[in-house]
């Protein structure tokens, strides 16, 4: 009976065992066939789950504009890479009150890292376009009560409304340089450069700026860099 019970414990020991090694060679295989997931660790899985997390609130108001909600995920997916709560908060905390006073300062908030002059040249595109203002009215809707800075900071807090502007930010680019006729790959990588380099930008830089590697400490950084828009397109095509 003792020597079944030890054959028996010998087998699971086994079993364990054969585990561990396929779990280990299929993680060092997943870490270096993805060098994105390689360079930046932990950090790729906080930002592709989180994107899980959000995928209903994206999802939902993506229908409401017609916008295609991986595009939208795509797109910010490598500002989430970089999301730091910590310093978010901090940032955000001490930049907030120069603002809504007046004063020019500009600052990256929440998980789409977006900015307050992002949001004003969204407003401003919005108010220019019939087609625009009518489809976003919500952008433009203000209480005429209230200090309008002080409520564009409470928009740009909320993931919902980031994704309301960047619906409309998509809408824009794809009518002004009618992306609609570009292949998926063409447009989201358009999109997502514009995204980061500044949608008001020349579109010539724009295009440049899909394929210069800059990402995620800048141009000047001596080790690796990436462009932002082919870590969008990695996300597009390995995710649902």
């Amino acid at each position: 009976m003792n020597l079944v019970k030890q054959i028996f414990l010998s087998f699971l020991k086994l079993q364990a065992f054969i585990a561990i090694v396929v779990f280990l060679f299929f993680s060092t295989k997943l870490y270096s066939q993805n060098k994105y997931l390689n360079f930046f660790k932990s950090d790729y899985f906080y930002a592709v789950n989180t994107l899980k997390d959000q995928e209903k609130t994206i999802d939902d108001i993506a229908q409401i504009y017609d916008i295609p909600p991986k595009t939208i995920r795509s797109i910010v997916f490598p500002e989430l890479l970089r999301y730091n709560n910590i310093k978010d908060f901090i940032e955000t905390s001490s930049l907030e009150t120069f603002y809504i006073a007046g004063d020019m300062v500009d600052f990256s908030i929440g998980y789409f890292q977006m900015k307050p002059s992002f949001m004003e040249e969204i407003e401003q595109i919005t108010k220019e376009s019939s087609y625009l203002k009518e489809k976003y009215k919500a952008i433009i809707t203000y209480s005429s009560k209230a200090n309008h800075k002080a409520q564009r900071l409470n928009r740009l807090k909320q993931t919902e409304w980031q994704v309301v502007y960047i619906c409309c930010f998509i809408d824009y680019l794809n009518a002004t340089y009618q992306l609609e006729k570009e292949t998926i790959t063409d447009r989201l990588s358009f999109l997502s450069a514009a995204y980061n380099y500044g949608f008001k930008k020349p579109p010539e830089e724009i295009k440049t700026w899909e394929t210069t590697k800059a990402f995620p400490y800048g141009k000047s950084y001596k080790g690796t860099k990436f462009s932002y828009s082919e870590i969008a397109l990695h996300y597009y095509n390995t995710n649902k």
